[in-house]
């Protein structure tokens, strides 16, 4: 039975956005109270978690949480766990001018340091919004240190994506960030599966809470079966069911809030049936 296989040898990977509860909402009339701080309580019972499994993870921190929140920070990677980077503000490189980002890349990566003693070598933009409209930002990265990127949404949706990348990690293209290139930057690209050639993404965010758990380690399994490892995405305030109930629309309400309840523990059931691990370089 689907559900009843046994582990994999291939270590999958788990990544964290570590940022406000409140930062990647996109809906018409969100205006989020701000004056509470959930990310402590939001992101201990995740590294309890992790520490369960001993599973190392790839911690992409926001630089107002490096501002806020440096002694958990610096837990965190005491852990062994590794910071990276995922900017400062949260907003979209669209939203950005190259000069901009130049200066968020430069204090967040001062930051990091400044807690961990170590410079970042990773970064992921924030709602993936890297594209060919915004791949200016790769020489930018690559010029303050940066070896890896997992900035790629790879379909084409209301928001973000790009259609036509690579599946597996792959060394990007500056010119065009759909074909490889040796520029100097490897991209770990968000898996998706295609069912009837339409493509799905399953491991991470909104989509791990909707999908069942069967579903989501038979295309775990099959994915590692042909020797493709799967990148899992999460922000801890997804496991955090007191986070404030917004005014917006019911679609909204359903994106942000739905499977939070029982998320927790639905990632273990998940952990327990597949192996997960930070990349080792």
């Amino acid at each position: 039975m689907i559900g009843r296989s046994s582990k994999s040898n291939m270590s999958n990977m788990f990544t964290v956005d570590l940022e406000e509860w409140y930062c990647d909402k996109i809906f018409p009339g969100f205006n989020p109270d701000k004056s509470k701080d959930y990310v402590i309580r939001s992101t201990r019972p995740l590294l309890r978690l992790l520490e369960k499994y001993n599973i190392k993870a790839i911690f992409f921190v926001l630089g107002s949480i490096l501002d806020k929140h440096p002694d958990l920070i610096k837990e965190i990677h005491e852990k062994g766990h590794e910071i990276a980077s995922h900017g400062y503000s949260h907003k979209t490189l669209f939203k950005l001018t190259p000069d901009e980002f130049e200066k968020e890349i430069v204090k967040s990566r001062k930051m990091i340091h400044k807690i961990t003693g170590k410079y970042p070598k990773w970064f992921r933009a924030p709602s993936f919004s890297l594209s060919n409209k915004t791949k200016w930002a790769l020489p930018i990265l690559k010029k303050h240190g940066f070896k890896y990127d997992s900035s790629i949404f790879p379909f084409e949706s209301r928001y973000y994506g790009v259609n036509g990348c690579p599946q597996e990690p792959y060394m990007i293209n500056f010119d065009d960030v759909r074909k490889k290139k040796d520029c100097g930057i490897k991209e770990y690209p968000i898996q998706i599966i295609k069912i009837l050639k339409i493509p799905y993404i399953i491991t991470g965010g909104f989509y791990f809470r909707l999908y069942p758990n069967w579903f989501i380690n038979f295309w775990i399994r099959r994915l590692n079966n042909k020797g493709r490892q799967v990148m899992l995405f999460v922000h801890p305030w997804e496991f955090n069911k007191t986070i404030p109930k917004a005014d917006i629309s019911a679609f909204g309400k359903f994106v942000t809030y739905y499977g939070i309840n029982r998320s927790l523990k639905k990632l273990e059931r998940l952990i327990r049936k597949n192996k997960f691990n930070k990349f080792k370089r």
